[in-house]
């Protein structure tokens, strides 16, 4: 998805990327120390030092679809608060 949004410009990114992350929250601490830039959705990163961080959205946008799976036992309370948010969140995104 990145690859086609970059066109042209592809090569030069992929030749820059230094490395890759699994958790926002990690990768912050290096964008703190000046060690890089990170791109992630808005939104994913909170807490502290927030302030030193700025978020600029990719033009043109770039949007993903995202699936949410759970086993098909009962789920525990929480889990079902979540799933039931989860489709609030999507009934209203839809309207």
């Amino acid at each position: 998805m990145l690859r086609q949004w970059a066109g042209p410009a592809r090569t030069a990114l992929e030749r820059n990327v230094a490395c890759t992350y699994g958790l926002p929250l990690n990768a912050k601490h290096l964008v703190l120390a000046r060690a890089g830039v990170m791109l992630t959705y808005a939104g994913l990163i909170s807490g502290p030092g927030n302030g030193e961080l700025c978020f600029c959205p990719l033009s043109p946008q770039v949007e993903a679809v995202h699936k949410v799976l759970w086993r098909k036992v009962m789920p525990t309370k929480p889990m079902q608060a979540l799933i039931d948010e989860l489709i609030a969140l999507c009934s209203y995104q839809n309207l």
